[in-house]
């Protein structure tokens, strides 16, 4: 059984639930609470949003799954700008924002961290210690991610154990990567495009759950 908690905008524990058992061996049920809003803004403005992140997870993944390697300053560049992107939208998104907030500001969080995101690419450029540690703990991130939502999610439902698992992934695969650079980076940048690229897919097709409100 599939279990995800979603926004409800309300006082009440429970807004409402919605049962798919159309496949009998993976019943999936979707719960709308209150307890369900702390990132959920976020995710609302990702899903408003689908087919463009759609795209842009296909581009993205495509490069980092079969030319991580090859392109390793310019990937630091771009994870440079990434990772500043995304903790610019999931920090404005879960404090100042709300899940009504319309599209376009959302977009304009994303130009303006793109400009401060472009300073920390180079920096991640020109500091390569740095940039491989940020793009192989991005790829170990991904890996917990991974195994998370592949068994883990059923043995407990602690949002801290969550973060606490997919983060130490993360820090473990950045270490790594300072010792043991081309090998780390290969298997890293791997994981991280082929899930990128897999989740980009999943927003559009469907019945695919997000690690993030998988309950």
């Amino acid at each position: 059984m599939t279990v995800e908690v979603f926004c409800a905008s309300s006082d009440n524990v429970l807004e409402s639930y919605k049962i798919d058992d159309t496949n009998p061996k993976q019943p999936y049920i979707a719960i709308y609470s209150s307890t369900g809003c702390s990132t959920m803004a976020f995710w609302t403005w990702v899903t408003n949003n689908k087919w463009a992140m759609f795209a842009i997870s296909l581009v993205i993944g495509f490069i980092l799954c079969f030319f991580g390697r090859k392109l390793w300053k310019p990937l630091f560049f771009l994870t440079g700008v990434l990772v500043t992107v995304f903790l610019a939208v999931l920090i404005f998104y879960t404090t100042f924002l709300e899940s009504n907030t319309e599209s376009w500001v959302g977009w304009t969080v994303i130009a303006g961290s793109v400009l401060v995101g472009l300073l920390v690419g180079f920096i991640f450029m020109k500091v390569s210690k740095l940039g491989a540690f940020v793009l192989a703990g991005w790829g170990g991130f991904c890996l917990g991610l991974l195994i998370w939502n592949t068994f883990l999610y059923l043995c407990s439902t602690s949002n801290v154990l969550f973060w606490c698992f997919c983060v130490g992934c993360g820090l473990v695969v950045g270490i790594l990567a300072m010792i043991f650079f081309d090998h780390i980076i290969i298997l890293s940048t791997a994981l991280a495009g082929s899930y990128i690229f897999v989740m980009g897919i999943g927003m559009v097709a469907g019945r695919y759950q997000n690690p993030f409100t998988i309950y």
